[in-house]
């Protein structure tokens, strides 16, 4: 393992935690592993979530007019780059290098709201998880960062009105199935 960095006080302590040679002073970071680790199957991978995920991901961004940078837009774009509901309108607004409350007041204008905004994200990607997946309602409310799924069937009801177990029997209903 090769450190950037020159050695410290407690350099010694490294080989408590690390094995192998150890070099500080290098001209990059660098570490290795054996290739027959690299091949390891990631057991906590679950390809489909990820595909999807990427694919909405992909679906809403395109959605978004690149050329027309309102603060909704801009707002929109930060929320798709993060986890589902992580984004706190304190941190948005410190990334557009202003106060919370010029944020409101600028979203305003545009008639609409972080609240408003966050929400209608939400609910799109619910209603996708819900319409594209066999996830469970409790797996849909985990990739949402709901820590609760009735606070997330609470939230779903607010957002599209049906409750996600009635959304999801009206898409199943309105599925077309080639062999009946």
């Amino acid at each position: 393992m090769c450190f950037a960095q020159p050695k410290l006080k407690y350099h010694a302590m490294y080989s408590d935690f690390l094995s192998g040679q150890i070099h500080f002073d290098c001209n990059q970071f660098k570490f290795s592993l054996p290739m027959e680790l690299c091949r390891e199957p990631n057991s906590s991978a679950n390809h489909e979530n990820y595909r999807l995920a990427m694919r909405q991901r992909e679906t809403m961004l395109a959605q978004l007019q690149s050329d027309k940078l309102s603060y909704q837009t801009r707002l929109t774009k930060m929320m798709l780059s993060r986890p589902p509901g992580t984004l706190s309108e304190d941190e948005a607004a410190a990334s557009l290098f202003m106060s919370k409350r010029t944020l409101a007041r600028k979203l305003k204008r545009e008639g609409r709201s972080f609240r408003k905004i966050r929400d209608e994200i939400l609910s799109q990607q619910a209603a996708t998880y819900l319409h594209d997946s066999q996830l469970s309602i409790e797996a849909i409310a985990a990739l949402m960062n709901y820590h609760d799924s009735a606070n997330f069937r609470r939230a779903f009801k607010r957002w599209c009105d049906p409750s996600s177990e009635q959304f999801r029997q009206n898409v199943r209903s309105q599925t077309v199935h080639p062999y009946d």
